[in-house]
């Protein structure tokens, strides 16, 4: 009933994520609350009953062709993979996610997520950089993961130079590789494996 709307705008307007229903297939916006608004740098009645592509970048509305290709009654909870960015916010990312309803429209909720894809950026770059460093140092680089099972996840190619067989023979079975070290060595990959100091 119209009072148990009023409550729900009520909370969804009290809610830092943005939040916007619109209709299908026209996309005309039938409700915004006020984070999705402000978001614009305008008001809730400023927005309703215009098209949603209008509030949307060229990447934004690319994101949504391909949520509505795949939204509907089989699949009716859609998250977005990929972030977007905040068209009126530079710098700011938004993660959404899509509900169809039965009546033909779509409540869309966007949450910040800036900070996360901020360190997923950095974490990409620096990944990149070690990659760069270890592919160009005459030492041997690795990264070695004991569980599930213990395995080397990165060999550099200096391996090769040093041992004379590329890195691919002891990334499929690190255990040729513990096969060419001395005493030491092996009791030193033990202990790495076994999780002791």
């Amino acid at each position: 009933n119209e009072e148990h709307a009023e409550f729900a705008a009520e909370i969804l307007d009290a809610l830092p994520e943005r939040v916007v229903r619109f209709r299908l297939p026209d996309l005309t916006i039938l409700y915004c609350n006020d984070a999705w608004a402000s978001g614009l740098g305008m008001v809730p009645a400023e927005i309703v009953g215009r098209d949603l592509y209008e509030f949307l970048s060229e990447d934004g509305r690319a994101g949504l062709v391909r949520q509505l290709a795949r939204l509907g009654p089989d699949e009716p909870l859609v998250p977005d993979s990929v972030p977007r960015a905040d068209l009126r916010n530079p710098g700011r990312w938004i993660e959404w996610i899509d509900r169809y309803l039965p009546t033909g429209e779509v409540i869309a909720v966007g949450r910040d997520v800036t900070e996360r894809h901020d360190f997923e950026v950095a974490l990409i770059e620096s990944e990149a950089r070690f990659r760069e460093l270890a592919e160009n140092s005459s030492d041997i680089v690795f990264r070695f993961l004991a569980g599930p099972t213990p395995h080397f996840d990165y060999l550099s190619p200096s391996v090769q130079t040093l041992t004379g067989y590329p890195a691919e023979i002891f990334l499929e079975d690190f255990t040729r590789f513990v096969e060419m070290l001395d005493d030491d060595g092996r009791a030193l990959i033990a202990r790495a494996v076994s999780g002791e100091p």
